[in-house]
């Protein structure tokens, strides 16, 4: 049998209507009866005053259903909803659904969906209705009269359906002491699709996540492994004696049994190993995994962070866990998160505190990719540790530090945060926005050209849109019992697999987003498959020196500088203590090398960094400041820009020292780089176009 939907017009019923003289109702407001319409002449009893409503009988509709009527010029029809449970009687007549008369077309033709079973009535004056049918645009059966639930599961997407990925570790992926929105585990969160949940423990090995998982909860949210039903759960602790060995061997076994368990798919990664022998940890990983749905991000790490002589003050004890600056994102971790296949997800992301100022338009809030998006919108909370202020986070005096940072009310609260993805998943649970809001539907089904969407809001919206090719489109929309309603059509109205709805309450300020459910009228099945991620590449250097102290050719406002040795944080990659610095997007450095062969296939290796400087009253130079320049809730990424033998590759940077990779296919026998940057974005936003871009290691690797 195949999974396709019946053809609209296919499943469309008659409404039956009650004939003249059946059905005698009191109609309390007006004093008079009801006795109902003849539904194949749609005529109104005679003798009867012009402008008096008459009730039909009250028709039974479920959840989707479209209400299809067609009427004559002059009449004026309106749609009523009998409360639940309610009986049509001569003191309940109907709760309105909507003010005033329904939206006719030009032919007379109206068309409304509703969002839950429920009967209705309706009531028309000065004229006749012609047509009266329900659709039913999802249906239960097949041509050859079998049943097949999967149609109907394949065209529903509501909060619980939702995939997600559980990482487990220890404080390090708990983010304790990470200013909120700032900390790695929430920036990752920002540039992927599916939705995270952190189920780091403080303090925990991988024996301990194990035990979290199978006898106790495992995040914030005091949730068990088996309630959540995760679709991906990331094994990323290699801290708190996490061993190595055949001890890992058979712990890291264990952990992907417990995953099957769930009908979930094991991942393994990383944290900063801090407290590890990463080499080890990496070899052993890649053996057990055989390199399967495994990113060997522990090496990674380790050379990135090891020698970190500025950890950031906090409370002057903190020599493991970083501060921003050095507790860099994971970017890295993307590379195989962004490969996840997704079947269906709603997840909820908010407008940036400081973009435009606080005041964007809607027409700003639109995005073509995920880096886009991230630049405007952050993903809903996965759970974080105990947060400090930024200003005492990122500064290299001590605690008392202070500056008057005045936050937004999203982030006042310096408290442990719980997950916001794991309560919307499990429990439907409102989350608090703040103007706008952006709901992003992953669909099962492709090409959907109808959907209705129904959202709880507190407020009624002042605007609802949606984003297609990197444009806002307004909509029009329904307010009704706490609902918004939305019906979409057209072949602009999905990206790919996503359908992106923007909800902005610019009178309110703030409100809240509560359950969703999108139905899809069409579509063909999203083919899935399953990860086969191996991690990067390693190969033969083909660099003379991957060290960047000199060779290479500066253009612009870009030079080979030196930190200063309080703030020197330098990656282990290269033993020398320089760095080629971009100042602005103008900047560029070039570097021209011969080879021996003319056609090469190569992994390129760059670590970089954006740098805010440091917050000091102590020391004055051009990595420090007295000015607070980080705020909870900003952007701080961009693109590192890298030309090799005139192929064009923007790869994605943040603060922190970040090594982005990339494969390329050159062609001669010289290699030609050339780097630059485009981290500035929007002059009203707190701007990492004002921070210098920083890479200390520049590798490139024979493949092929």
């Amino acid at each position: 049998m195949s999974d396709v939907l019946a053809d609209v017009d296919e499943v469309k019923e008659a409404i039956s209507l009650p004939k003249s003289g059946e059905n005698l109702l009191p109609f309390s407001n007006y004093g008079h009866y009801s006795i109902g319409v003849n539904l194949t002449t749609g005529k109104m009893p005679t003798g009867v005053a012009p402008n008096q409503y008459w009730l039909t009988k009250p028709i039974q509709l479920k959840a989707g259903d479209i209400v299809h009527i067609k009427k004559n010029s002059t009449a004026s029809v309106n749609i009523g909803r009998l409360p639940e449970g309610v009986t049509q009687d001569a003191s309940t007549i109907y709760d309105p659904m909507w003010s005033g008369t329904i939206a006719f077309d030009e032919n007379n033709v109206a068309e409304f969906s509703v969002s839950k079973d429920m009967q209705v009535v309706i009531n028309y004056t000065n004229g006749t209705i012609d047509e009266a049918s329900i659709i039913h645009p999802i249906t239960e059966m097949l041509p050859d009269g079998l049943l097949y639930p999967t149609i109907a599961d394949d065209c529903i997407i509501e909060n619980a359906d939702s995939d997600v990925c559980l990482i487990m570790g220890s404080s390090l992926t708990w983010s304790g002491y990470s200013p909120k929105a700032m900390s790695w585990i929430e920036r990752v969160n920002d540039l992927v699709d599916i939705g995270i949940v952190n189920g780091g423990h403080s303090g925990a090995n991988l024996a301990g996540n194990i035990t979290d998982m199978t006898t106790g909860t495992i995040n914030l949210l005091g949730v068990t492994l088996k309630t959540l039903k995760p679709r991906y759960i990331v094994s990323n602790n290699d801290a708190n004696n996490t061993p190595t060995g055949s001890s890992l061997d058979a712990q890291l076994k264990q952990f992907e049994r417990i995953a099957k368990s769930v009908g979930a798919t094991c991942l393994v990664c990383g944290e900063e190993p801090t407290l590890i022998n990463a080499p080890n940890y990496n070899r052993q990983a890649t053996m057990t995994k055989q390199g399967v749905n495994y990113f060997p991000s522990a090496l990674l790490w380790y050379n990135l962070n090891r020698t970190q002589s500025y950890r950031g003050w906090l409370d002057g004890s903190q020599q493991v866990h970083s501060n921003s600056k050095n507790s860099s994102s994971h970017v890295s971790m993307i590379e195989m998160l962004t490969q996840l296949y997704i079947h269906k997800s709603v997840k909820f992301y908010k407008v940036r505190e400081n973009y435009k100022g606080g005041e964007p338009t809607t027409a700003q809030l639109a995005y073509a990719d995920n880096f886009e998006r991230a630049k405007i919108w952050r993903g809903t909370c996965p759970a974080v540790g105990a947060a400090p202020m930024s200003w005492t986070n990122d500064n290299i005096d001590n605690s008392s530090y202070n500056i008057n940072e005045t936050p937004n009310v999203d982030l006042l609260t310096d408290t442990t945060k719980t997950s916001e993805v794991a309560s919307s998943k499990l429990f439907g649970e409102k989350i608090t926005f703040y103007k706008h809001a952006l709901v992003e539907i992953i669909t099962p089904r492709l090409q959907v050209s109808k959907a209705q969407v129904t959202i709880e809001c507190s407020a009624q919206p002042t605007a609802v849109g949606y984003i297609s090719n990197g444009a806002y489109i307004a909509l029009e929309y329904t307010y009704a019992d706490g609902l918004i309603t939305i019906a979409l059509s057209g072949a602009d109205i999905q990206d790919y697999d996503k359908i992106k709805i923007v909800v902005s309450d610019t009178t309110d300020a703030t409100f809240t987003l509560g359950k969703v459910k999108a139905m899809l009228y069409d579509g063909d099945s999203k083919p899935s498959y399953e990860v086969r991620y191996k991690g990067r590449k390693v190969g033969t250097e083909l660099m003379t020196k991957t060290s960047v102290e000199s060779g290479w050719t500066m253009t612009g406002n870009a030079s080979v500088k030196q930190l200063p040795s309080a703030v020197r944080n330098y990656t282990s990659l290269n033993n020398v203590a320089n760095h080629i610095q971009l100042d602005d997007d103008s900047a560029s450095a070039s570097y021209t090398q011969s080879l021996d062969k003319t056609v090469h296939k190569v992994a390129v290796r760059i670590a970089a960094t954006i740098w805010p400087p440091l917050q000091t009253t102590r020391a004055s130079n051009d990595y420090t400041t007295t000015e607070q320049n980080l705020f909870r809730g900003m952007y701080y990424g961009g693109d590192l820009l890298l030309t090799i033998n005139n192929a064009y590759i923007p790869l994605h940077i943040e603060f922190g020292w970040t090594e982005v990779y990339a494969e390329a296919i050159i062609d001669g026998n010289s290699l030609n780089l050339s780097l630059g940057r485009a981290t500035a974005f929007d002059p009203d936003n707190y701007n990492v176009g004002d921070f210098p871009v920083l890479i200390h290691n520049v590798s490139v690797q024979e493949i092929s």
